[in-house]
């Protein structure tokens, strides 16, 4: 540090005298993966079946993030190991339930009675899983190594309540207090995938009805209905200290209730 300035980075880089950033591509970096994995299927009936899948797993890298030009991925040059932790993407808990459920055809009834309520097929999906890690960074190249992918530093306790009202969490995610920039000359104190963001529940539906015209001909009514109880799911909140008006705050979510519409015809 008492040699390291922002001046002299160009002459502190291994190859200063014909680059400034150079993209290295290396089989170096390690990984791990580990997880159980349980389904059920059950035909209840013949016309409705359920099934149940599960995956609990745990995933390790020494980075997540692929590598474009011009930007680094990690953060420690010349030292993977620390910034081993958790992977971007690592969902500890994953469960999708689903069924299908084919409606009576109301055979013995009268036909407008057939018509607009027998025949009808209904399939659902429910998706609950943990919300993916991140880390907070400090948004200022303290280290001094030009890539400016310095973690903050810890200085408390980074957790809050998660019992909160749904409004204060969006406005404060994690204490915020709990954390400084980097003293210049380290990488920051904060392990990388220190946090994690908020968790998904979603409920897909669809709804169908076929509707016989003539002996080769048939129309088809699609409904289909994604996040049917239109429930926000967030993303993780801004993770860089520099910004004190934007940290720690969840500033956009995944799509709302959506519906569409179809008509196939076949012949």
């Amino acid at each position: 540090p008492g040699n390291s300035s922002v001046q002299n980075i160009q002459a502190r880089r291994p190859y200063n005298r014909d680059y400034t950033r150079v993209l290295v591509a290396f089989p170096g970096a390690t990984s791990s993966y580990h997880a159980l994995q349980m389904s059920l299927e059950r035909r209840m009936t013949q016309s409705l079946s359920l099934e149940a899948n599960y995956t609990w797993s745990k995933a390790i890298d020494q980075y997540s993030t692929d590598v474009s030009p011009g930007f680094g991925a990690q953060p420690v040059p010349g030292n993977r190991r620390a910034t081993q932790g958790l992977a971007d993407f690592d969902v500890p808990h994953r469960m999708v339930l689903s069924y299908f459920w084919a409606l009576p055809r109301l055979s013995r009834h009268a036909a407008w009675m057939r018509q607009m309520f027998g025949g009808w097929e209904s399939s659902g999906i429910l998706t609950l899983q943990s919300g993916r890690p991140f880390s907070v960074l400090s948004g200022v190249d303290n280290s001094l190594s030009g890539i400016n992918s310095d973690f903050a530093d810890l200085i408390g306790n980074p957790y809050l309540d998660n019992g909160r009202p749904r409004g204060d969490r969006i406005n404060q995610y994690f204490n915020t207090a709990a954390f400084t920039p980097n003293k210049l000359g380290t990488f920051g104190t904060a392990p990388r995938s220190l946090l994690r963001g908020p968790g998904l529940a979603n409920f897909d539906l669809a709804l169908i009805k076929s509707f016989p015209v003539k002996e080769r001909l048939s129309v088809q009514f699609r409904s289909e209905f994604f996040n049917v109880f239109n429930r926000p799911n967030f993303s993780r909140p801004y993770n860089v200290q520099r910004v004190p008006a934007r940290f720690g705050r969840i500033e956009s979510a995944d799509d709302p209730r959506i519906l569409q519409f179809a008509l196939k015809v076949s012949f």
